[in-house]
């Protein structure tokens, strides 16, 4: 895998679906802040990609929390089982059957039925469909559909670990270390400062790194209180791991796939 690829799946990995329409950092708020943290202006694009991202998992996490998971966990189970099932069916499929499967499918042809219906195409087995789509139809050979059941339910057993609430305490808790977690990276792995966190008493932040984190934090949530801000910046900085150069992604991602598993 090339450099440039290895970046671009750690982005996705960071990034999830589609960010809504909703842009809590535009371009105007971001250039203020490379402003007032004088953060070089070629560096501005990932940074504000960056914040928006956590802005994203921040929403995400807090309304993930209203979702039904074990309605979700048992029709991943279920969807898992049936896939398989599917798969072993087909794999098992013996040269008698295919040949009734495509014995009726002719008749259904001659017989003008519509589709669905087996063929036969030199050495496949084809199922002729209608997809939901402007053609007139489609095909897939029974081993294809056999393969592509197999994945679909590795998708659906490997989806029960997401499928479940945050183990990091309260949802605005979790959405907030998120969301400071990719506030250590960008200071640390984007800008390359240290990221010392210095609070007084009433913590209210010193060091530039601990006013980098309220800043942020108040631009999606502007009543969260000072404390929390500085529990989680720590935990964050306690919990993260920089990114030097791009030959040290996979160790980056593999430490954090054992920190929170």
């Amino acid at each position: 895998m090339s450099k440039g690829t290895l970046v671009d799946e750690f982005v996705k990995y960071v990034s999830g679906p589609t960010l809504d329409e909703t842009i809590v950092f535009t371009p105007e708020k971001v250039k203020q802040i490379g402003q007032d943290f004088n953060i070089p202006e070629d560096a501005l694009g990932w940074v504000g990609e960056f914040l928006e991202v956590g802005a994203y998992q921040w929403s995400r996490e807090t309304t993930r929390s209203a979702l039904d998971f074990k309605k979700i966990q048992k029709e991943l189970k279920d969807l898992g089982t049936a896939s398989a099932e599917l798969a072993k069916a087909l794999e098992n499929l013996s040269p008698e059957t295919c040949k009734i499967l495509v014995e009726t499918g002719l008749a259904r042809e001659l017989g003008g039925f519509p589709l669905p219906r087996v063929s036969s195409q030199e050495t496949s087995t084809m199922l002729n469909y209608s997809p939901p789509s402007s053609q007139e139809f489609a095909q897939v050979t029974l081993p294809d559909i056999q393969n592509m059941a197999s994945a679909l339910g590795e998708c659906a057993v490997g989806s029960l670990r997401a499928a479940k609430k945050s183990p990091k305490g309260r949802p605005d808790d979790g959405g907030l270390f998120d969301f400071l977690h990719i506030g250590f990276h960008i200071w640390e792995s984007i800008l390359g400062r240290e990221f010392k966190l210095d609070w007084h008493t009433d913590h209210k932040p010193i060091t530039d790194a601990a006013q980098f984190c309220v800043r942020i934090v108040h631009c999606v949530q502007p009543d969260t209180p000072a404390n929390k801000i500085a529990n989680k910046a720590r935990e964050a900085r306690e919990k993260g791991m920089k990114i030097s150069n791009l030959e040290e992604l996979p160790q980056v991602i593999e430490h954090y796939r054992k920190l929170f598993e």
